[in-house]
């Protein structure tokens, strides 16, 4: 005998002994109630366990659904210690739960999209990440920022790419895999709005990332700056590896944002000012000067949005110009990246991706003279689903680019520049110098301004890891659904 269905008449004596002899009353529900903690749940029809109206001990994972109790669904309890049982409208299918659709009917309820065949049979049966439209029984799909969305429209049957090594050229829509294999994946380059980069789209169903860089190309004389890059998916994406971010992708040159230029003088000497930092979400820094001589550039201001839209990366750093002209001796250094990710399930992170202003530039102007940069400001990342994830690995960075110094080279007298925005520290302006009459000297360049990440989930919350890592100015939001 089952040892909770008896007690025993004598104390010292195991349960199912011979001297096992009464019913224990605890077994049986008690008005479909169990009195023992250890069996607490009443199996009334016996759906679970087999007997009906006996209290059983239940282990189950919270919401899914158990068995049919003739046109009942019992689904777990939020403990996972029974099943509470709901009445099906429409009956209660053994594979799925309650039917909700009729005969030849499609519906959208609770969060599933289900069909029903000519017999009112269910078919099949849909969760939706983000719910049920209102008036049409669908699933409610992600709107994704930058108004993306139509070019996904595009693509009726996109592909599944399983990447590593890979290269996405933004200014053609190459894609390689293992740095060289070609691998089609369909793309729009998308115009330019007021205030944002151009965009280069990439639509697929589901996308793994081990690694990659997204790279543009600039021509010597020509405006470098190149789209911006985005992947919109249907269904989940997963990034395992570093994602290289180039400055050439989704950076821009903004009046106000980008650094300032220093100046170079040969007066009384060779003498360097150094070029101001680039803005993005915070202040870049100002270039450091050689006072009574040359000034500094000024700093690059913060500009944009939170929300990233529109898309755009950071903001230049400034160079040298020769005093009392325009003339720009050096190109400008680039500002960090433009990323977005739209995904119409999930977003996984196990990995870096990078999208950091770059370093000021230094270059010879002569045997002994030097052109100092400022450091681009910080690009941007977005990354929006109805789940986001950042795991022990994940690693998203916008930092500013350092300021440049001639200190590592030969030279008479020279300064430090000043450091990028990142984790721990604001952009730092570059170093002075004194003018005493030395035949060269160079101050340095101011750092860059931090970038942006956002992301946007169905509820505006997302995961992290005690070990991920977001370096630049993070927000989050709920996504836009159609």
């Amino acid at each position: 005998m089952n040892q909770w269905r008896c007690w025993s008449l004598f104390l010292g004596l195991s349960f199912g002994s011979a001297a096992c002899t009464k019913e224990n009353p605890a077994y049986h529900c008690q008005n479909s109630t169990c009195i023992d903690p250890a069996f607490p749940y009443c199996d009334a029809d016996g759906s679970i366990g087999g007997t009906a109206g006996v209290c059983i001990a239940v282990t189950c994972t919270a919401g899914e659904f158990g068995k049919c109790s003739g046109d009942s669904a019992l689904t777990c309890n939020d403990t996972g210690t029974g099943y509470v049982e709901t009445q099906c409208a429409h009956g209660c299918d053994e594979g799925t739960g309650c039917r909700i659709c009729e005969a030849n009917q499609t519906v959208c309820q609770n969060g599933v999209v289900a069909v029903c065949d000519a017999s009112g049979v269910q078919t099949s049966a849909t969760s939706c990440p983000l719910g049920c439209f209102e008036d049409q029984p669908r699933c409610r799909d992600i709107d994704a920022s930058n108004t993306l969305s139509q070019y996904a429209d595009m693509v009726p049957d996109p592909p599944d790419i399983d990447l590593e090594d890979a290269y996405f050229h933004v200014d053609t829509g190459e894609v390689t895999n293992h740095i060289d294999t070609p691998v089609t994946v369909p793309s729009f380059a998308v115009p330019a709005p007021n205030g944002g980069a151009p965009i280069r789209v990439f639509v697929v169903n589901k996308a793994r990332i081990a690694s990659a860089n997204i790279i543009g190309y600039g021509a010597s004389g020509v405006s470098p700056y190149q789209a911006a890059f985005a992947l919109v998916a249907r269904g989940d994406v997963t990034i395992t590896g570093p994602i290289n971010v180039s400055g050439l992708v989704g950076s821009v040159t903004l009046p106000g944002c980008d650094g300032g230029n220093g100046q170079l003088s040969e007066a009384g000497g060779i003498v360097s000012s150094g070029g101001g930092g680039g803005g993005n979400a915070t202040d870049g820094a100002r270039g450091g000067a050689v006072t009574g001589h040359v000034v500094g550039g000024t700093y690059g201001a913060a500009i944009g949005h939170d929300s990233l839209v529109p898309l755009r990366g950071g903001c230049q750093g400034g160079t040298d110009v020769y005093a009392g002209t325009s003339n720009i001796l050096d190109y400008p250094t680039l500002g960090g990246g433009a990323f977005q990710i739209s995904s119409g399930t999930r977003i996984s992170i196990e990995g870096a991706i990078n999208a950091n202003g770059s370093p000021g530039r230094i270059l010879p102007y002569q045997p002994t003279g030097y052109t100092i940069g400022g450091g681009g400001g910080g690009g941007a990342i977005l990354l929006e689903a109805p789940s986001v994830s950042l795991g022990t690995a994940a690693k998203l960075s916008v930092q500013g680019g350092d300021g440049a110094e001639a200190c590592t080279v030969a030279s008479a007298m020279c300064a430090l520049g000043g450091n990028g925005a990142k984790l721990g520290g604001v952009a730092t302006a570059g170093f002075d110098l004194a003018f005493a009459g030395y035949d060269f000297l160079t101050a340095g360049g101011g750092g860059g301004g931090w970038g942006r990440i956002r992301v946007n989930t169905a509820d505006g919350t997302y995961t992290t890891s005690s070990t991920s890592i977001e370096d630049g100015v993070v927000t989050a939001g709920t996504l836009h659904t159609r």
